[in-house]
């Protein structure tokens, strides 16, 4: 890439803050008035019950992740994604702020290797 085409450092790191404040926002400071916990994988395949607009939102918002990972190899983007994401459930359920739900689990670590495999890829192509 040429160089003065390059985001400049303050303004990407800018964007990362800003990026993290709205994930803080959207997984921790909506009211959720259940306290389940949904272990049912098949979930996903119904859809019926599954809503495609918040399946694709949650995959669109952990892709960054992955971008933020980039320099690891891909087995540890896995397992410290999956980590954090259960992490995430676990203190939603906690503190009542969602369910925990395998499905979302599963959908925000594919969002997480999905930015992890993009940014290989164009990273590869450009070089």
């Amino acid at each position: 890439m040429n160089p003065s085409h390059r985001i400049p450092t303050f303004v990407l790191r800018l964007l990362w803050v800003i990026y993290f404040l709205v994930m803080i926002l959207l997984l921790f400071f909506r009211v959720y008035h259940d306290n389940n916990i949904n272990l049912n994988i098949l979930e996903l395949f119904n859809f019926k019950t599954t809503n495609l607009s918040q399946t694709i939102l949650n995959l669109i918002l952990f892709i960054p992740i992955g971008y933020w990972l980039k320099h690891l190899k891909i087995s540890s983007v896995l397992l410290l994604s999956l980590l954090l994401i259960t992490s995430i459930e676990l203190l939603q359920f906690v503190s009542h702020r969602g369910i925990f739900d395998v499905v979302d689990i599963l959908i925000n670590t594919i969002g997480t290797m999905i930015g992890y495999i993009i940014f290989k890829t164009v990273h590869i192509k450009l070089h």
